[in-house]
């Protein structure tokens, strides 16, 4: 937690810095399974705290004179994705074997997905899966470059990819700084 005050101090004092992008699975900070470091104590993490905790932190954020934009988690199956793809490759095959349908989604990124629907309300958010599975096919593979590492990390060129075909640098700076 003072880290996070120590952020958002410094947040105060960078005139350059007009936007800032939160992005995170968002898992522990949804399931009954976690806990969380509140400034009351240690509680069970749930949809709504995390909704309640998300709308202090923006709040935050626009107080420091910036503007938020949330990075939804990547569309994940609980695979590792990247062990799919490095064992295709080593072995010939076609790593479209890796590819998964968007409806086959695990249910862990589904609570966080719900309190980043209501955040849509007042903040922008980007949603992963539009550029990943445009057609409802999560592609595993981009323009000849893995996508993901692992379970749901953005490789370096998978993120650069996706942003350029989404357009993350226009959709972040066409969004008002107030």
């Amino acid at each position: 937690m003072a880290f996070n005050a120590k952020v958002l101090d410094d947040l105060r004092h960078q005139d350059s810095v007009k936007y800032v992008v939160l992005a995170s699975p968002f898992r522990a900070h949804v399931s009954k399974d976690w806990q969380v470091q509140t400034p009351d104590g240690i509680v069970p993490a749930s949809p709504g705290l995390a909704l309640d905790m998300m709308r202090r932190t923006l709040a935050a954020v626009e107080e420091a004179g910036k503007q938020a934009v949330i990075v939804s988690p990547t569309p994940q199956t609980g695979d590792n994705i990247g062990r799919c793809l490095t064992r295709s490759t080593r072995l010939g095959q076609d790593p479209s074997g890796c590819d998964f349908a968007l409806s086959d989604v695990a249910e862990i990124p589904r609570p966080a997905d719900g309190v980043l629907q209501e955040l849509t309300k007042n903040y922008p958010v980007i949603w992963l899966k539009d550029g990943m599975c445009p057609d409802g096919i999560c592609r595993a593979m981009a323009d000849g470059h893995f996508v993901c590492f692992d379970h749901g990390h953005l490789t370096r060129e998978g993120s650069r990819d996706l942003g350029r075909r989404m357009g993350w640098g226009t959709m972040i700076q066409s969004t008002p700084v107030t």
